[in-house]
């Protein structure tokens, strides 16, 4: 038994190496930028945004993401990536599940991304999900203040490492969006602060929820990671 956990383990190593020697994503694919967007209008092909709500939102209404809710709940780079990939899988059981999770933890690469959803595929009650989806998340990254944006560097930043580092199919627009999002933000105090010091003496903390070789292995190859990306930010703040 011992030895066939040393052999998954050497495995697990060169499958990481083979991923972590390639270049980091190239950041001349096509951008992806967060639209400018009206209070209330979204335009996503296939669907409309819904009214804007006439009543005051319920607080323990799940559906309800506000910018308190957003900070305050964890989600691992793995776990983040995860519910990307099932939500353009329409037809899979947990799209609605995923769909409403992503309401909550989504920001502005997740408006782009949820575009790619085949909506001639789904529902009502689907399409009706996903533009309220968009609706909420547009709005929570219209109104991000500085506070937000600064807190919210370290997870970009890990979510793009963990992307790049695995080969998932993330990993070149998730880059790129990343990379190009904190450089329009570099000139905010608070934001640069944060890059400043995560440069300084970065160190990950896996989640709770990873397993032994993920912690050991994933997040000892964004040690090196992350603190690169953050060097071409401040190195190359506009593009």
């Amino acid at each position: 038994m011992r030895s066939l956990k040393l052999l998954t383990f050497f495995i697990s190593i060169a499958l990481l190496a083979s991923c972590s020697r390639a270049p980091v994503a190239d950041e001349s694919a096509e951008k992806i930028t967060t639209p400018t967007v009206k209070t209330g209008e979204i335009v996503v092909a296939g669907y409309e945004a819904p009214d804007e709500p006439t009543s005051e939102p319920v607080a323990d209404d799940p559906a309800v993401a506000t910018a308190d809710s957003f900070r305050e709940k964890p989600i691992s780079p793995q776990a983040w990536a995860r519910l990307h990939m099932v939500a353009l899988q329409s037809g899979s059981p947990a799209w609605k599940e995923t769909i409403e999770e992503l309401q909550i933890v989504g920001d502005g690469f997740t408006v782009e991304h949820l575009k790619r959803v085949k909506t001639d595929k789904l529902t009502d009650e689907g399409r009706e999900l996903l533009s309220s989806c968009l609706w909420t998340i547009t709005e929570r990254v219209n109104s991000e203040d500085e506070q937000t944006s600064a807190e919210m560097v370290l997870p970009r930043l890990e979510r793009a490492a963990y992307c790049d580092l695995t080969c998932n199919p993330l990993e070149t627009v998730l880059v790129q969006w990343t990379l190009s999002k904190l450089r329009s933000q570099v000139k905010l105090p608070h934001v640069r602060a944060r890059l400043e010091q995560i440069a300084r003496d970065y160190k990950p903390e896996p989640a709770a929820s990873d397993s032994e070789q993920d912690a050991e292995l994933m997040f000892g190859a964004m040690s090196d990671r992350v603190p690169l990306y953050v060097s071409r930010i401040l190195r190359e703040p506009t593009r």
